[in-house]
């Protein structure tokens, strides 16, 4: 009896610990898709601000999610030079496909904000990565700081950062 109550009390935990593990797992994932499109707008500044960032405000909204770009980057034309935007089309394209391949069975998405600063060459970047943990219950509701960004349902996770170029 004691053995048989024993076990069932490890087979309870087991269960927690492997939601728990998926969780984790899945923060780290949003954490390193954070980390590497930081790093490659680092790596690409230049490109960004002489091909994304000429508008007169100086802003760009990028929005991804797992199954598609959802914003256009702009068309180069004579005065731009086309290997930049060639090179953010192939930098967007990446984090879309590992935005897929990391989270293949919930929905997820990253939200980037650029605004270039005319009075010194400093891009302040905002960047949020919203996924979904399926199957969450509602006394584990996480607040969320960027309320924009994906979508608002029960199991809601956000990773934000921040950064200036």
């Amino acid at each position: 009896m004691i053995l048989t109550v024993s076990l069932l009390g490890i087979a309870g935990m087991y269960g927690f610990a492997s939601k728990f593990s998926y969780e984790a797992r899945q923060h780290t994932q949003a954490v390193y898709i954070a980390n590497d499109i930081m790093e490659r707008l680092r790596m690409s500044k230049i490109a960004w601000l002489k091909s994304v960032l000429l508008k007169d405000d100086g802003s760009y909204q990028l929005n991804i999610n797992n199954q598609s770009a959802t914003a256009l980057l702009p068309t180069c034309n004579k005065k731009q030079n086309c290997r930049y935007n060639d090179l953010i089309f192939h930098d967007v394209t990446d984090w879309q496909q590992h935005l897929a391949s990391a989270f293949p069975s919930s929905s997820a998405s990253v939200c980037l904000s650029l605004k270039h600063r005319k009075t010194e060459p400093v891009i302040d970047v905002d960047l949020t990565v919203n996924w979904i943990i399926h199957n969450a219950d509602k006394s584990t509701m996480i607040p969320v700081l960027n309320t924009e960004c994906g979508q608002t349902e029960t199991g809601r996770r956000q990773y934000l950062m921040q950064m200036q170029l």
